[in-house]
């Protein structure tokens, strides 16, 4: 590709001004970027001729093998089975069913879903663009400033090697979401840092021969140095001088699915070194002279099996341009109409780009390089054809995709630093709160689906267990589905695939019980089945679809992990209809006829109903009116309680405010812990802060050792601080803190060698063979040190509470915190003299760069064993008096104010949808007013009995009531509420509408027959679903214990509303209505 320009911005007429036509030579300044290879559409066609020439590899012949085989064989299989069994209209039908299971086996066997970062363990953080700075960008732009551009930016600086699985994503037009995979709070903190300090965009000249000989020769002399921090020094001076210096940058290169391909600038006659070893390079004649030097070059770095190179640029302190002195940059054409790009310079930065470009213009034919460097990374570098003050315009022979790229680069270096500087909301979780929660988890989906099953076995018989086989389908359905579209299974969706487990149920006992009352009156086998399926269908289509918006909904409003929970929701009720309406009539056909069909059931609900009222049934009409006064009660006293605890009720993802878990080193009671933290909860002004301890249980730590504290405290640092503190004051209790231990780095004879023990440091001499570190290091005589490099190494082990190792941190966040402590320590150190190797299991898949995470560290050093003591000592005592938090979260009050308006619009918007589809489907209002009626009343209800729980958790605590909160989990749970009562009421008042016909009016009669009939579904689907969310409670743990209660409490209202609130309001709502017409 043709160099690229850099030229002064021109109005299009500027085309009458003599030029050359192959660089701007106008008094324009174009910055020729020689060697910006954003050649995408070159890349592309690269790549798909390889492709071409490489040809399909076996593996991907296997995978469409395999996809084709999976599609075609239930088909084929569906076909024959119909044949055999004299079934020739059924192929499809069993070819779907198999397609279903083969699937879905398949899919498993391959891969299971993966976990959220609430049970996997992780940080989620929230960060809000700065409104002054964000007006500021947007009034230098053309365009918005929004979210998204933040994203390249922000991967750049913090995962730069795109190793590691760290999510970038937009929240909102003007916030930032980053979910970082398990990793110690070191790592966080890390990471939080290097958004702190934004991106470092600036511009800076490529060293060359003829202007920099001293510095490139004083680099020369680096090169050959014994010393190792010498050699790999990120600068170089000449002595005594403070002017221009040369700084050693990474040369860009692009990265593809992970693997970095051709450098994004040629610099085949720059002056180049290795940063592993410091030496400078040569480049072979073939490579630099290649057509396509920048792949050549990116290939050649492979084969050497270097890490990177590095270009030598030169930087003067008095012309230093950075991305604060860029005020736009933008896409545009040149005077030739092809693509360009655009930027504008700010008042201060004008004129010392000007200096900058005249003091580099063009002296006859050679031209400098003006290279444009991103957190130390060269990522273009045109040529400069003259002087710049203000306005300028990089041209070449650019694509408008290659354009874009540069203007990303160029916005890169502004856009970090528009973020607040402190992430607006924090969430963590430590992996071992992840696996307890998914021990539980999976204990309490276990044994839920194993009595669901036996129940619906011993109810239902031969219906039951093709019940049975729709529910698994039904369950390994959800689980592929969720494999395919890459959906993690996160706390809230085990729980939605638990609720699963209980609701799936419902569509079936729709058919049996229809069965059942065609059987009743007479009808054959046959037709039973006909029939049964005939009428329950409608009604199972209506009732799954209102609890389907509600789903949706909260898909739209909810955050990442309550996502999770509306996917699985969603997936649970279409494969709920697929396995009931189709799959099980396929069984039972199949079976009646090949005369193996039992339709024998147990009627236990209707016997009990005949028994207690005989053929008239209950009268719940007539005790509505008693039923709707019991309700007004319940509802009074929830409102009353839910105004009486105010603002406390609301956890911090609505009130706002910070939250830690932590774990003590003995059995404390809740009220000790609560005296303890007291004395610190004071805010800066001195005014006590609110707060809250509650108890929490996890299945390896014993009872009374772990505790959660909720507070006010904006910034979750301040309360760990705080609860740090109060542990310090000489409590008798102390927080659970890492345990570092520092050993020698060789084998038993270490101590032969070792002139410093304390710290388990080990001072040898690094001879000219320094190729690899060994785990035994040759013992030397101290007269070997004479003329050596003095090197001092050990081994860290980083331990948690009896696990010497359960401490895992990679090599960066541990050279970071080495750097740290050498500063505090007064030692001079440099990061790149830091030579790191891994211990343990998985150490051979380590690399520079890697982001695996080991509990044990070989650690050597270029400084003294008198200075490593130092270094280590602290390292030491640091990390030695640092708690291990379980899980730490915080949420900014304006993140607070918008869920709380999320939340609302999600109840409305629901409520409003719901109104409408019923409206549509009973062609009245009055059926939807009549529902949600019912489910207002089944909300405030289930929010009285959490506001209750504060005055009853104590009382009550052996029922596991704890003062629960409101959090975004519980309106997840209320909306499930709303769709599962829903679902309940929609079902009678299906039966309703079947029973009125064309009466001319609904009378009490009706009303009371229509409940009578769906008693026995109501029951059975409320005992199944109540099974599962009572082990949930039970069992689920903390994380979902407050979703639990709700859903609990939610099941059993719903149920009751359903048949004493919804039908009467219902029945007196329509006689209002006649009256009034009659009137």
């Amino acid at each position: 590709m043709r160099p690229a320009e850099l030229t002064k911005h021109l109005p299009l007429d500027s085309t009458k001004i003599p030029m050359d036509c192959s660089l701007f030579t106008t008094p324009s300044l174009d910055v020729v970027t020689s060697a910006v290879p954003f050649a995408a559409s070159s890349l592309l066609a690269q790549t798909q001729a390889g492709a071409v020439a490489e040809g399909i590899s076996g593996k991907q012949y296997l995978f469409v093998a395999i996809a084709l085989a999976v599609l075609i064989v239930p088909f084929v299989i569906g076909g024959f089975l119909a044949k055999s069994l004299k079934m020739p209209n059924s192929g499809n039908r069993f070819g779907w069913v198999l397609l279903a299971m083969i699937a879905s086996s398949v899919v498993l066997i391959n891969k299971l879903p993966g976990l959220g970062v609430d049970l996997s363990g992780g940080t989620i953080l929230v960060y809000e663009m700065d409104p002054e700075k964000l007006e500021t960008l947007n009034e230098n732009s053309d365009e918005t400033v929004k979210s998204e551009d933040l994203v390249e930016p922000l991967g750049r600086r913090i995962n730069p090697s795109g190793t590691q699985e760290i999510v970038i994503r937009p929240y909102g037009e003007t916030q930032i979401e980053i979910i970082v995979p398990a990793v110690e709070q070191s790592e966080v903190d890390r990471i939080k840092g290097a958004i702190e300090t934004a991106g470092i965009l600036r511009f800076a000249i490529v060293a060359n021969q003829a202007d920099h000989q001293g510095i490139i020769t004083t680099a020369a002399e680096h090169s050959q140095s014994p010393e190792r921090s010498v050699r790999l020094a990120p600068t170089v001076r000449e002595d005594g001088d403070n002017g221009p210096y040369g700084l050693w940058v990474e040369v860009d290169r692009e990265v593809d699915n992970g693997v970095k391909g051709r450098l994004r600038v040629n610099v085949a006659g720059s002056v180049l070194r290795n940063p592993d070893t410091g030496e400078l390079i040569s480049l072979p004649e073939n490579v630099r002279m290649n057509s396509d030097p920048e792949l050549a070059i990116g290939r050649w770095i492979d084969d050497q099996k270097f890490s990177a190179l590095e270009v030598l640029m030169i930087v003067d302190p008095l012309l230093n341009i950075t991305g604060e002195d860029l005020a736009f940059a933008a896409s545009t054409f040149d005077q030739q109409g092809a693509p360009a790009v655009a930027f504008n310079l700010t008042d201060s930065g004008s004129n010392r780009f000007f200096a900058l470009t005249s003091e580099n213009a063009p002296q006859g034919s050679r031209q400098r390089q003006l290279g444009i460097v991103l957190d130390d990374k060269l990522l273009s570098a045109p040529n400069i054809l003259q002087a710049i003050r203000k306005e300028g315009r990089i041209t070449g022979r650019f694509t408008r995709e290659e354009v874009e790229d540069l203007v990303k680069i160029l916005k890169a270096g502004q856009l970090p630093a528009a973020l607040t500087p402190q992430p607006i909301a924090e969430n963590q979780i430590d992996p071992t709160l992840g696996a307890d929660t998914i021990n539980k988890g999976v204990w309490a989906i276990s044994v839920s689906l194993m009595l669901v099953l036996v129940f619906i076995l011993f109810y239902y018989r031969f219906a039951g267990v093709v019940a049975c086989i729709a529910l698994i389908m039904n369950l390994a359905m959800i689980l592929a589905t969720m494999v395919l579209i890459n959906q993690p299974l996160t706390l809230p969706g085990l729980a939605g695939l638990v609720l699963t487990v209980g609701m799936s149920v419902d569509a079936n006992v729709l058919i049996f019980e229809r069965i059942r009352e065609e059987l009743k009156k007479g009808a054959a086998s046959r037709m039973a089945i006909r029939n049964g399926f005939a009428k329950a269908t409608v009604t199972i289509i209506d009732a799954n679809l209102t609890t389907l918006i509600t789903a949706i909904v909260l898909y739209a409003i909810g955050t990442d992990q309550i996502r999770g929970f509306a996917v699985t929701l969603i997936l649970g009720i279409l494969f709920s209809m697929f396995t009931a309406i189709y799959v099980s009539r396929t069984f039972f056909d199949l079976a009646e006829r090949h005369g193996f069909l039992s339709l024998s059931m147990s009627d236990s609900v209707n016997s009990l109903r005949h028994s207690i009222a005989g053929d008239a049934g209950l009268d719940f009409v007539g005790k509505g009116k008693l039923m709707l006064f019991v309700s007004a009660i319940l509802v009074a006293i929830g409102v009353a309680s839910l105004f009486a605890r105010g603002r406390s009720i609301l956890d911090i993802d609505f009130a706002g405010g910070s939250s830690v878990q932590f774990r003590l080193n003995g059995s404390t009671e809740t009220d000790t812990v609560r005296e303890i933290v007291k004395t610190t909860m004071l805010a800066e002004d001195g005014q006590a802060v609110p707060y809250t301890v509650n108890g929490v249980s996890m299945e390896e730590a014993e009872a009374g050792t772990v505790y959660k504290v909720d507070s006010s405290f904006t910034r979750v640092d301040d309360l760990k601080n705080a609860v740090e503190k109060a542990f310090a004051d000489g409590s008798g209790v102390k927080l659970i803190t890492y345990d570092v231990k520092i050993s020698p780095a060789g084998d038993a004879q270490s101590s032969n060698r070792s002139l410093s023990n304390r710290n388990g440091v080990m001072l040898t001499a690094l001879m000219q063979d320094e190729a690899a570190i060994a785990d035994d290091v040759p013992a030397v005589s101290p007269s070997a040190f004479s003329g050596a490099t003095v090197t001092s190494t050990a081994v860290i082990e980083l331990g948690i509470d009896g696990d010497p190792t359960g401490g895992q941190m990679k090599a960066e966040t541990l050279v970071e915190a080495l750097l740290a402590s050498a500063k505090a320590a007064g030692v001079e150190l440099s990061e790149r003299s830091i030579e790191l190797t891994p211990l343990g299991d998985n150490a051979s898949e380590w690399s520079e760069g890697s982001s695996l995470t080991f509990g044990r560290w070989r650690v050597a050093m270029p400084i003294k064993a008198a200075e490593a003591d130092k270094v280590f000592s602290t390292f030491q005592n640091d990390l030695d008096t640092e708690p291990v938090w379980i899980s730490s979260s915080s949420v900014g009050s304006q993140v607070a104010g918008d869920m709380i308006q999320r939340a609302f619009g999600a109840l409305f918007a629901s409520l409003l949808c719901i109104i409408g589809y019923i409206w549509f489907r009973f062609q009245r209002v009055i059926y939807g007013l009549a529902a949600v009626a019912a489910l207002l009343h089944d909300v405030l209800i289930t929010l009285g009995a959490i506001a209750v729980s504060y005055w009853l958790a104590d009382a009550l605590g052996i029922l596991l009531i704890d003062p629960f909160k409101i959090s975004l989990t519980v309106v997840a749970a209320l909306l499930t509420i709303i769709g599962y009562s829903l679902n309940d009421t929609i079902v009678v008042f299906d039966r309703i509408r079947e029973t009125k016909g064309k009466a001319p009016r609904l009378t009490g009669d009706m009303v009371n027959q229509s409940i009578n009939q769906t008693l026995s579904r109501t029951l059975l689907t409320s005992l199944t679903t109540l099974i599962v969310v009572l082990l949930l409670y039970w069992f689920g743990g903390d994380g979902i214990h407050a979703f639990a209660f709700a859903l609990v409490v939610g099941v059993m209202v719903g149920t009751y509303s359903s048949i004493f609130v919804a039908s009467p309001i219902l029945l007196w709502l329509v006689g209002r209505g006649e009256k009034t017409a009659t009137t």
